[in-house]
């Protein structure tokens, strides 16, 4: 009875091991996903003040970027 106990009691500690894992990972690639959106606005924001003080036309099609220079 006594190792029955201590077996369920250390089942029951490798289960919230596995589950703080799984929560690891998910906050893991949630700093990621932040991470990659904070690059994107940064780009975004160097884009748009570029644009907005170019006095050349700017085209972007499918990642290409043309300049109609006038």
């Amino acid at each position: 009875m006594k190792d029955e106990n201590k077996a369920k009691e250390q089942l029951k500690l490798i289960n919230e091991l596995v589950e703080m894992c799984k929560r690891i990972t998910d906050l893991e690639k949630e700093e990621t996903d932040y991470k990659h959106a904070e690059v994107i606005k940064e780009s975004d924001k160097k884009f748009r003040i570029l644009a907005d003080l170019s006095p050349n036309i700017i085209f972007i099609k499918q990642g290409i970027i043309l300049l109609n220079c006038c």
